[in-house]
């Protein structure tokens, strides 16, 4: 195996160096050691061939009784890409239609534009570009996708570390240099210490980007992903949700009418608000008391006298499973556990009231894990939701020891992961919740232990333009195959329904202490009716993605997209035409379809089929006719046997 990664080792670079070098392999993983002085690299390579992947990750330890020397400008991707390079135009305005371009698309910053690319780099030789995400949150400033594109063929790259991490591209006569590490990271290791850094996953195509992006989504749901393992859920949850501020008895009164009306979700979500000790009802996300208590993982003995017991029974006597948020992670100075502990917090003179739990600490994280694992076992979580609502970089970088630059970033980064592997090994049954401010830490890693429930911020008023959760499923899932969103609380409206629709959704319709306890028949209908469609079309989500329109944000267009699958010759189609959209009818080119079969397409509004030829649908598309403006269409098809 060619090395891909590099490292300076006191100052000598790692071409230089004087390494003993070893190599085993094992099935498809290949470990290759690099020993220099008391200083052991291990690289395990992991080969995909059924989707021309393979991945990698590096610990790097020290073997023996001295401190090593420093460790420096760790590359654990330092690889060329082989595409072909094209001539840099005399006229910047003259691009090539053919060429390098590099897509990468932007982090989750509650904007329309997450997980977009607005528009690709292009790379000629000589030319250098670098992304990095910010704040210490993997998928805020930039996610750590990348599409090294050179027309049909091309490589995808995946950074997997859910810290601070940099990737370069470098413009070369061959095609790109591929560089990516953690910036700040330069340190000797004392005796016995042992870490790894930032793993990375390549997949080449050849069958152009979307061909490209449908196998990343496959090998990503096959291989790394909890959805469907054994013991865990097969899909994505379809929640019911509320305000943790609300008190028992206004829960059970509003699960006993979810029950009592056979609504057919999945699991209640109850989120912030209902810890700490305060007396005071906090009505709903919009008041910032609830942040005041952070860290205080005591249930609010005023709200909930019985520690939540009461809903959780309530809960599984309706069938459902219970999803609880958390946010361990961002604790105030004001918690019972900074006066018990305070070793186990690092402070940040730039934000004095709010310290960071210091998962890389031993105490610290077992204090955490039995916290957790306490609340999985009293109140039967099947999910546990684990939010992150601050930037923990200027935190790393003040604890860390001198000529130790990135090590408390590493650990803590080590113990996050140790954290959800140990939650996962404990309960076979759990699924974990990523949310950080939305989205800001998806990444490889993460997508290996959690699901993301709330790819976004963006969603949280509850009027927000369902427009954006359309563009936003068009550009996570080009991405990853599994991300969800809520719907807000406004009910009756099959439109901002179905622009929610992913591998999972959450329903705030009795959110707050403002919303109803009970709602009409009428309201009834309607939810269990978009209910029992969503689950319907929801084991589709995952599959193989085609967006069939341009990624705008037009209120006068339209959208389409559909989602494939293969192995079940089935799928689903849907359209939406926007609010101010003054055309009628579109066409547009579906994938995936056989052009010498069959296929039975089903409105899911009228019941009504229609069969289709795959010759006609390659030759002439899908026309779809709407005259009203504010309107979807969801079809469900198969191939006629």
């Amino acid at each position: 195996m060619q090395d891909v990664i590099s490292f300076t080792y006191d100052g000598i670079p790692f071409s230089q160096l004087d390494i003993t070098r070893s190599q085993r392999q094992e099935g498809l993983k290949t470990t290759v050691e690099y020993t220099v002085g008391t200083l052991r690299a291990t690289c395990i390579c992991t080969e995909y061939p059924q989707f021309h992947a393979k991945e990698w990750v590096t610990w790097y330890e020290n073997t023996g009784e001295e401190n090593t020397g420093i460790v420096r400008e760790i590359r654990d991707c330092d690889i060329p890409l082989s595409l072909p390079q094209t001539q840099r135009p005399a006229s910047r305005a003259c691009l090539p239609e053919e060429g390098i371009r590099v897509f990468h698309p932007t982090g989750s910053l509650e904007i329309q534009e997450e997980f977009y690319c607005k528009k690709p780099d292009f790379l000629f030789e000589g030319d250098e570009r670098t992304y990095a995400t910010s704040g210490g949150r993997s998928s805020q400033a930039q996610a750590p996708f990348f599409d090294v594109n050179a027309g049909q063929q091309g490589v995808l790259l995946a950074v997997g570390w859910t810290g601070q991490w940099a990737c370069t591209f470098l413009g070369t006569a061959q095609g790109v240099r591929c560089k990516a590490g953690l910036p700040y990271a330069s340190f000797y290791l004392k005796p016995g210490e042992k870490v790894r850094t930032a793993s990375i996953l390549l997949l080449r195509y050849h069958e152009g980007p979307t061909a490209g992006h449908n196998a990343l989504r496959r090998l990503m749901k096959e291989r790394f992903s909890l959805v469907g393992s054994a013991g865990r859920d097969a899909q994505g949850p379809l929640c019911a949700s509320f305000w943790g501020g609300l008190s028992s008895e206004q829960m059970c009164r509003r699960l006993r009418h979810i029950g009592e009306n056979d609504l057919g979700f999945d699991y209640l979500w109850i989120d912030a608000g209902w810890y700490g000790d305060s007396p005071h009802v906090c009505l709903n996300e919009f008041d910032s008391h609830w942040q005041q208590y952070t860290g205080d993982w005591r249930v609010n003995p005023y709200h909930h006298p019985d520690g939540l017991r009461e809903v959780s029974a309530l809960i599984r006597e309706n069938g459902m499973g219970f999803l609880l948020w958390m946010e361990p992670e961002r604790v105030r100075a004001t918690a019972p556990i900074v006066r018990e502990h305070p070793e186990y917090f690092v402070s940040n003179e730039k934000n004095p009231g709010h310290l960071l739990l210091n998962l890389g600490k031993p105490a610290a994280w077992d204090y955490l894990f039995q916290t957790i694992s306490g609340f999985v076992e009293d109140l039967h979580l099947g999910f546990f939701r684990q939010d992150f609502n601050f930037d923990p970089l200027d935190y790393w970088l003040k604890a860390d020891e001198p000529n130790r630059s990135g090590l408390t970033e590493i650990f803590y980064i080590m113990g996050l992961y140790r954290l959800w592997d140990s939650l996962l090994e404990r309960f076979p049954h759990l699924m974990i919740d990523n949310c950080a401010s939305g989205g800001r830490r998806i990444d490889i890693e993460t997508l290996r232990r959690s699901v993301p429930l709330w790819r976004s911020d963006y969603q949280c008023p509850a009027n927000f333009d369902p427009e954006t959760s359309q563009m936003h499923t068009m550009s996570f899932n080009w991405w990853i195959p599994y991300s969800s969103a809520g719907m807000g609380r406004i009910a009756n409206d099959t439109y901002r329904m179905r622009s929610c629709y992913g591998t999972g959704l959450s329903c705030a319709y009795w959110f707050s202490a403002e919303d109803q306890d009970e709602l009409d028949g009428e309201t009834l209908s309607w939810i269990r009716r978009m209910n029992r469609e969503y689950k319907r079309a929801r084991p589709y989500f995952s599959c193989d993605f085609y967006p069939l329109t341009q990624q705008s944000f037009d209120d006068g267009s339209w959208c389409a997209w559909q989602f494939d699958r293969p192995e079940g010759s089935d799928g689903i189609l849907m359209v939406f035409k926007r609010p101010n959209s003054t055309g009628v009818t579109s066409r547009f080119t579906l994938g995936g379809i056989d052009p010498g079969a069959q296929y039975r397409f089903e409105n899911a509004d009228t019941g009504e089929e229609t069969i289709v030829s795959g010759a006609q649908l390659a030759q002439k598309g899908w026309w779809e006719t709407i005259e009203d403006t504010r309107v979807s269409r969801l079809y469900f098809y198969s191939r006629v046997r």
